[in-house]
């Protein structure tokens, strides 16, 4: 079961895996196959329904050498309750399921999910070094991966053109679309057309319609989601609700907050209390952030200058950022998020829980990488080492390891084992 936010690539994605993969295949979307739905809604027993499946498809079901790939499967709850049927007594018939906002229905499911029948795999935006991979520099990942490894510096003219391609990624984003369009441009920003990330946007939207109860819960859910470039700049270090209205509570925008998260659309980081193993332990659950889930989405509802992202000449906000894009490579690689803040003013962006304890992580946009927060958090905690994540080449001093920010998906990597 394939989860996922809306146009991250999971149909072509399970398309090109089933064409690959396997002799033959059966493609059904079950939004277009109403019959289906209908079948599973008025069949009273499992082996019957599965039974008429197979005959509406053409399948036979001891051909191991073909696989069923069902889209939209949230459209019929009975039929994913019913995935315990087919794994328990056809265990070799094969079959791939995906849909859009499939993580909200599964929060909201009202039968009995096949508990231990399903594997999940979650799908994210693109990340960087796949990024490179699509833009054809893939001869760049392993030099990366191997100097994050040996803290080894990157020869200086090919550090300039990684940064270069880590600030386009960041106008760019790591949706396939937006990518697809930068590629046939050339990969030149000059007369790259931004409004495919809008119409992503639109598409999120109009799907937050779809799952909720009221029309009021969908604007609730809008307007946190639009709330959140303006969030990133709080004060405060933390999401705030009456930054989506003067009288907005927590009560109110829970809920809306809960689907974003099941969506995909946001991942949350929280604040600890303590920056020890394990970290879910001493997360403050009402203080948190929300990260938008691509870096392209929220440049693009930023408004942020394409030219002033390339060159560099963000100040504040181009820290936001490179915190932003660090968030997303580590949710990619399955990685909570957890954040540190004293009771004065130091913060660490993000803790990794690690075979060598917890280890901090300050991210900085540019080369300028003084900072007090980092030194007041290692006093206190006497980490292994520390990880800075800046513009700055490879290396290792004075117990901090630096990692370029082209770098960062080489952290996913940080995690216990």
């Amino acid at each position: 079961m394939v989860i996922g936010a809306r146009q991250v690539g999971k149909t072509f994605t399970l398309q090109e895996f089933c064409a690959n993969e396997y002799g033959s295949h059966t493609m059904v979307n079950l939004f277009e196959r109403g019959d289906i739905v209908e079948l599973y809604e008025t069949e009273k027993m499992a082996q019957g329904r599965f039974e008429q499946l197979l005959l509406l498809l053409n399948i036979n079901p001891n051909n191991t050498d073909h696989i069923l790939f069902v889209d939209e499967v949230q459209e019929s709850e009975v039929f994913i309750s019913d995935l315990k049927y087919i794994n328990e007594k056809h265990p070799n018939f094969n079959i791939v399921t995906a849909g859009s906002l499939l993580g909200v229905k599964l929060k909201r499911f009202n039968r009995h999910f096949p508990v231990g029948q399903v594997s999940f795999l979650r799908v994210y935006p693109m990340t960087f070094d796949e990024f490179l991979i699509a833009l054809d520099a893939s001869r760049y990942v392993d030099l990366i991966v191997d100097s994050f490894v040996n803290d080894k510096p990157i020869a200086g003219v090919i550090h300039e053109q990684l940064i270069r391609y880590y600030r386009e990624y960041l106008c760019v984003g790591g949706m396939p679309e937006s990518v697809l369009r930068f590629i046939e441009n050339g990969t030149t920003l000059v007369g790259f057309e931004r409004n495919i990330l809008d119409d992503i946007v639109l598409a999120y939207k109009n799907d937050m319609n779809k799952y909720v109860s009221t029309d009021a819960e969908a604007l609730k859910i809008a307007s946190t989601y639009d709330s959140l470039p303006g969030q990133m700049s709080n004060v405060a270090r933390k999401f705030m609700y009456n930054k989506i209205q003067k009288s907005a509570r927590k009560r109110t925008y829970e809920i809306a907050i809960d689907w974003l998260i099941a969506a995909q659309m946001v991942a949350p980081c929280f604040l600890v209390s303590k920056p020890d193993s394990p970290l879910n332990r001493y997360r403050d659950t009402d203080s948190f952030k929300l990260y938008i889930s691509d870096i392209g989405l929220l440049a693009n509802a930023s408004r942020y200058s394409l030219a002033n992202i390339v060159t560099g000449k963000l100040g504040e906000k181009g820290g936001i950022l490179a915190e932003s894009y660090v968030a997303q490579e580590l949710v990619a690689g399955g990685i909570p998020l957890y954040y540190w803040m004293s009771k004065g003013t130091a913060e660490i962006d993000f803790l990794l829980e690690t075979d060598d304890g917890v280890i901090p992580v300050e991210v900085k946009a540019g080369d300028n990488v003084r900072s007090k927060s980092l030194v007041t958090y290692c006093n206190k905690y006497n980490p292994c080492y520390a990880i800075r994540v800046s513009s700055k080449n490879f290396g290792y001093q004075n117990m901090i390891k630096s990692v370029p920010l082209y770098a960062a998906f080489c952290l996913r990597d940080y995690k216990v084992k």
